[in-house]
């Protein structure tokens, strides 16, 4: 009994120790787990109210699918509540929270990222603040909110004034819900059957790939109100013939109309303050010094590039295969990343003295490209410039270029002559990249002299035809442009021409003495009488 009584006083002591410990320090070890996940934002887990705390300022950080910090709890969180100041949400960051029901998003987030949501099962009611302007791809995918089918209008799914996401099968014609603001990354991607959209005034941002791959696409209107079309916005648009681009647009994304194949024209409201477009229907920035994009499209086979043009901009040209050449004038001095890639019938460019930059991949596989000459202000030529130029049997280099890239001239299989502007010694010094064996194997040509001709011009006279000449200083010089001979013109009564005063005729009726005095008699009768007579010169006489 007595060994029963000591425990029973055991047993009670910790029952009174325990009744004095406060509830919190019970589960102190237990309810709080934390991290970082932003450069100045940190995560909190309470496992007693299931509750996952987002805090901090600025952006969190992006996730893959099995990455999350928090991911060992995440079948358990029921709230996720994002305090003021964070400003995005990252990729995939509440991926498959299947217990998640409520979601408090404050007005300092702009960014809803891709997946954010995804695949949150009992996610039935969402609320996207007016401050968010760009929402991910499939970042509501697969939550009760988007597997409601009585949340989806004519297959098209909203919330509130966001457009999510429209089902793959749509088709013909279709019009975006008045008092939609914002259609989100992916919305119609792969919607191949989709003819036609009507954008209404109140949307503000077409996301990135927005209408990527829609196929059946020909002709786009993008309203005043936008502001912001995404990267990739049509790209593989493959029957998109026209795009007309309202005053308000001040961003145009990346590839934005990437691989549209049948595009001819790209025009721009006239009153737009940060695109224009001339009457070809070339895009560019507003004063014209930046070529954007040359729709891909264009049946022409020729093009110069305006006196205006500063930067030929990353893929300008990308995909112009019907264009067989291009004259770049001297206004220009950067020709930017794959500005001329996959210009297969590209035969011949001119590039201006101007230019100081070629952008990587400038010109890569221009299939059909025999021969190039490279400026004198031109340093570097970038990685991959001329890589696969099967035709390209020679290329003039200066003595001012210090750098080629890596697989500059990969592929450039016919390459026999390279004609450099300095010498051997110069050469050598040249930092040459890896796997430019077809360039190093060619005929190096060394000392090559690049003419700058002066021109003189020469007009013609009657007699003589005009040219222009062309003097290097270096005294090589060569006359073109001809003109023929004016030929003698107005000949007057007494014979002369008026251009150069020259006597072309020396008959009897010019003549003076006897003879002279009978036929200007004789004119003088006919001149009264109307009638007239035409010496053998061609000069009339009355």
């Amino acid at each position: 009994m007595k060994k029963i009584s000591n425990f029973l006083s055991i047993i009670l002591t910790l029952i009174m120790v325990i009744s004095i410990i406060p509830m919190s320090a019970i589960t102190s070890n237990a309810y709080v787990y934390s991290g970082e996940c932003g450069d100045n934002v940190t995560w909190s887990y309470n496992t007693s109210t299931y509750t996952l705390t987002i805090s901090g300022t600025g952006d969190m950080y992006d996730y893959s699918y099995n990455n999350r910090p928090w991911e060992s709890y995440e079948d358990d969180i029921k709230t996720v509540v994002i305090n003021n100041g964070v400003t995005t949400i990252g990729d995939w960051a509440f991926y498959d929270c299947d217990s998640l029901t409520s979601v408090t998003i404050p007005d300092s987030v702009t960014t809803i990222g891709d997946y954010a949501f995804c695949g949150c099962d009992s996610l039935a009611s969402v609320t996207i603040p007016d401050s968010v302007t760009n929402i991910g791809n499939g970042a509501y995918l697969h939550t009760a909110y988007y597997n409601n089918a009585n949340n989806w209008e004519n297959d098209v799914l909203y919330i509130d004034e966001y457009l999510i996401n429209a089902k793959r099968s749509i088709s013909g014609n279709r019009e975006i819900k008045d008092e939609t603001r914002i259609i989100a990354d992916k919305a119609f991607e792969f919607c191949e059957s989709l003819t036609g959209i009507t954008i209404p005034d109140s949307v503000t941002i077409v996301g990135n790939d927005a209408f990527a791959h829609c196929y059946g696409l020909t002709s786009v209107t993008i309203p005043d109100s936008v502001t912001i079309i995404g990267n990739d916005a049509f790209s593989y648009c493959s029957n998109l013939v026209s795009v007309i681009i309202g005053e308000s647009v001040t961003i145009i994304g990346i590839q934005a109309f990437y691989s549209c194949f049948k595009l001819t024209s790209i025009m721009v409201d006239e009153n737009n303050e940060k695109f224009s477009s001339d009457e070809y229907g070339v895009l560019y920035n507003n004063d014209k010094t930046t070529l954007i994009q040359y729709p891909i499209g264009k049946t022409g086979t020729s093009y110069t590039i305006p006196d205006s043009v500063i930067t030929i901009g990353d893929l300008a040209f990308f995909h112009c295969s019907l264009i067989t050449s291009v004259t770049i004038g001297d206004s220009v001095t950067t020709i930017g990343n794959d500005a001329f890639s996959y210009c297969s019938n590209l035969e011949s460019v001119t590039i201006g003295d101007s230019v100081t930059t070629i952008g990587n991949g400038a010109f890569y596989e221009c299939q059909s490209l025999a021969s190039v000459t490279i400026p004198d202000g031109v340093t570097t030529i970038g990685d991959w410039t001329f890589f696969l130029c099967p035709s390209l049997t020679s290329v003039t280099i200066p003595d001012s270029v210090t750098t080629i890239g890596d697989y500059a001239f990969i592929d450039c299989s016919n390459l026999t002559d390279v004609f450099y502007g300095g010498t051997e010694a110069q050469w050598k010094k040249i930092s040459i990249g890896s796997y430019n064996e077809d360039l190093t194997d060619a005929t190096i040509h060394y000392n090559y002299h690049i003419h700058e001709y002066d021109s003189v011009v020469t007009v013609p006279t009657c007699t003589k035809d005009g040219y222009t000449t062309y003097t290097c200083e270096c005294g090589d010089t060569y006359m073109k442009n001809m003109i023929s001979a004016t030929g003698h013109e107005d000949l007057d009564v007494d014979a002369h021409c008026d251009h150069c005063d020259e006597l072309l005729c020396d008959h009897d009726c010019h003549r003076g003495g006897i003879t002279g005095f009978f036929w200007k008699i004789t004119n003088f009768f006919n001149k009264i009488f109307g009638s007239n007579k035409t010496c053998s010169c061609g000069v009339a006489h009355y």
